[in-house]
């Protein structure tokens, strides 16, 4: 399922562009200024996603998961992010779909694990040119180009130490062991996804085809890193 998902939609791509109109639907607006440059806008759609707003391009950074859903622990279907997509447009008065997206988080919550989740963390070793580091609850394997990285993490722990998340745990899953395993395309997402002098556009993510690529590339990124097959797909 689709988490994070930033986006940049350069003002050319954009017809009749009004920065000033923009912003108007837009919450907890601010006025930045660095030195040197024009001002810019940052503001937010719903309580999820960062607009940042200048003459030159529209970006947004958040998840489209949580945009649409309140939280990331419940299903995301393909009709679903359709939906979002949409929705978003409507509340910009802008269509994004042909915006370019620069960071995707694909990821999968499995329910139900019989012991804590540090317990499967340990089990995961690197792989590859992957560099494995821990942090609090989770285990992260990135590449040194920093184009992308898998992460395994205590989803329940992570909800309930934020505290705008936190009272969207079902209470059935309060003290369940929930594992969230991401693969993150942090950089040069077209050429990874689809090919060479490529780009990732926000319309890609309602075609089945690239939805599929990315449910491949999530089981075959973990077979490589775990023998032990914690988990089943």
């Amino acid at each position: 399922m689709y988490d994070t998902v930033n986006f940049r939609l350069p003002s050319t791509q954009i017809s009749n562009f009004d920065v000033e109109r923009t912003v108007q639907y837009l919450n907890r607006v601010e006025i930045r200024q660095k030195e040197g440059q024009e001002p810019y806008c940052i503001g937010y759609i719903g309580n999820n996603y960062r607009v940042t707003l200048s003459n030159n391009s529209l970006t947004l950074k958040g998840s489209l998961h949580k945009y649409f859903k309140g939280y990331s622990l419940v299903p995301f279907e393909l009709f679903e992010v359709k939906e979002a997509i949409q929705m978003l447009s409507d509340e910009l008065h802008l269509d994004i779909k042909e915006a370019i997206v620069t960071r995707l988080d694909f990821g999968r919550c499995y329910f139900d694990m019989q012991m804590p989740i540090n317990e499967y963390l340990k089990l995961l070793y690197p792989f590859g040119h992957y560099k494995k580091h821990q942090k609090h609850d989770s285990v992260y394997f990135e590449l040194k180009t920093g184009i992308r990285s898998l992460v395994f993490y205590d989803k329940i722990a992570e909800m309930k130490a934020n505290v705008n998340a936190r009272p969207n745990i079902p209470e059935n899953y309060l003290h369940s062991n929930v594992l969230k395993y991401e693969n993150r395309f942090m950089k040069e997402l077209g050429r990874q996804l689809k090919g060479k002098g490529e780009k990732v556009l926000v319309s890609d993510l309602t075609d089945p085809i690239f939805f599929q690529k990315l449910i491949d590339w999530h089981e075959k990124e973990y077979k490589k890193l775990d023998k032990s097959n914690i988990l089943t797909f």
